[in-house]
């Protein structure tokens, strides 16, 4: 075969390599190998590939049912205890600011990390329903909670909030303080308040357990949020006791969180019209040697 004619078919297969082809059809989808589907209520449905792209292959429905407040009708209640000894808590030294020195002039201030009473109660533990209320839907309160700038310290410095909840952030000081807040899944504001009397509307749109939030002006100032999807949670006082009314009857997983020692789950099961009692154990964790 002389030189010309291999010419001529080289260059017809390349012809019809570079032809045009029909496209494939934009609703068929190729069977996909070591797939991982993933569905959430209210949400779409996703299938993901070795490859780590995401395909989206339908939408369902929210199958939560709406929340009935006449289901209501079970009660838990219990304390946060702490084991052990006391630690004695960090004196604060307000006197890079001449608004907070004068405020705490002569006084104890001390961090407000462990506040145990003299029956060893804790208070600032965040307990909360952790599980079993998954398939109800309970709409955002109307009422909004407030996060205090005053004395130079947060208050509360620990408080719940259910998702989209209105938060209003308030300074009560003669002096400009800062909200920075640290969450890991919610959108992270910063800014600052420099008059007495500002007032600012917050909301977490992501559930998150728990979010920080910090003045960047005044280090020893913090508070803490847990962001939540229903309205059972509440925060421990002095008396380190805590009450979740108005459950419905079920089987429950709740959860106690505190800054310093961590958190803690209890399942228990409340029976219509009755009330079961919980208690949580905490005390101070062992540092670990070598």
């Amino acid at each position: 075969m002389n030189s010309a004619w291999r010419f001529l078919i080289v260059l017809s297969f390349g012809l019809a390599f570079l032809a045009p082809r029909e496209p494939a059809s934009r609703t068929s989808v190729p069977p996909l190998t070591n797939a991982l589907a993933v569905t959430s209520l209210g949400g779409g449905v996703f299938t993901i590939d070795g490859s780590n792209s995401a395909i989206e292959v339908g939408n369902i429905p929210d199958l939560r049912i709406d929340w009935d407040p006449a289901t209501g009708t079970a009660t838990l209640k219990g304390v946060a205890r702490f084991k052990g000894k006391v630690p004695k808590q960090r004196k604060i030294n307000p006197d890079s600011d001449p608004v907070c020195a004068k405020m705490h002039e002569g006084s104890d201030f001390r961090s407000e990390a462990v506040l145990v009473n003299k029956d060893g109660m804790l208070r600032n533990v965040f307990v909360w329903i952790s599980k079993g209320l998954e398939s109800t839907k309970f709409p955002v309160p109307d009422e909004a909670v407030t996060l205090d700038q005053k004395g130079c310290r947060f208050e509360p410095h620990v408080q719940g909030v259910m998702v989209k909840q209105k938060i209003f952030a308030v300074n009560s000081d003669a002096t400009t303080h800062n909200l920075h807040a640290m969450g890991r899944l919610n959108e992270n504001f910063n800014f600052t308040q420099s008059t007495k009397g500002a007032k600012k509307a917050l909301t977490f749109e992501r559930k998150e357990t728990m979010v920080f939030v910090k003045c960047d002006i005044h280090p020893w100032m913090g508070a803490y949020f847990g962001v939540v999807t229903n309205p059972f949670h509440t925060t421990t006082g002095a008396d380190g006791a805590f009450e979740l009314k108005n459950l419905p009857p079920g089987t429950y997983t709740v959860s106690a969180w505190h800054e310093k020692y961590g958190i803690q789950k209890k399942e228990v099961t409340v029976g219509d019209g009755k009330t079961e009692e919980i208690e949580f154990s905490f005390k101070k964790r062992r540092r670990r040697k070598g």
